[in-house]
């Protein structure tokens, strides 16, 4: 229903992907698995998001933004949405 993205290049990103360079993703789930220093950093970013995204989503459903009709996801006016992006409202947020 609703999503927010974030970049995993960057800071503090950059020095994890030089850590695992030269690794293909199945050596990386082989010998460190969750452990992985980039995957941990990614999940903490993540984390940090999650209940922003679960507070803007009931927004969104409360002031009427988006809603279900009959299955779909629509906006106020009831036309047809695609899954709703709330990256700038989480990103202010954080």
């Amino acid at each position: 229903v609703t999503y927010c993205s974030f970049s995993i290049r960057g800071e503090p990103f950059d020095r994890y992907w030089d850590e695992v360079a030269g690794r293909t993703v199945a050596q990386i789930q082989a010998e460190e698995g969750e452990t992985n220093r980039l995957f941990r950093e990614i999940r903490r970013h993540g984390l940090a998001r999650e209940f922003p995204l679960i507070i803007a989503t009931m927004g969104a459903f409360a002031k009427g933004t988006v809603k279900m009709e009959s299955g779909k996801l629509v906006d106020a006016g009831g036309s047809p949405l695609a899954p709703y992006d709330l990256t700038d409202e989480i990103e202010a947020r954080l």
